[in-house]
């Protein structure tokens, strides 16, 4: 299997991968490997441009962007619609209640 060595890397960004690798309880090789899977797999679906300079920065095409929210719309608009309480207390009152109990 070939081997990958990332020279160079800046103490900060380690420091986040090191914490990342230890949250997904990886190594922080194996963090990495799932961070470049992940890459490259929005890249297969679109979502992202291949870098063509060190720094990458993920951004969706505008219509994939706009295909997003359209979904992200369609989701809410499908929500149950929402009706408050008919027994007159507003949240005005519940803010209220609340402060006079943590006095």
């Amino acid at each position: 299997m070939p081997a990958l060595q990332i020279k160079e890397c800046p103490q900060d960004v380690y420091d986040q991968l090191k914490v990342c690798a230890i949250d997904e309880d990886r190594t922080i090789s194996g963090e990495m490997l799932a961070i470049i899977k992940w890459y490259l797999a929005l890249r297969e679906q679109g979502l992202i441009a291949c870098a063509a300079q060190p720094s990458v920065r993920v951004q969706a095409s505008p219509a994939a962007d706009a295909s997003a929210r359209r979904a992200a719309f369609e989701r809410i608009a499908a929500l149950p619609e929402f009706m408050p309480a008919s027994d007159g207390v507003t949240t005005t009152d519940l803010l209220r209640e609340s402060r006079e109990e943590a006095r």
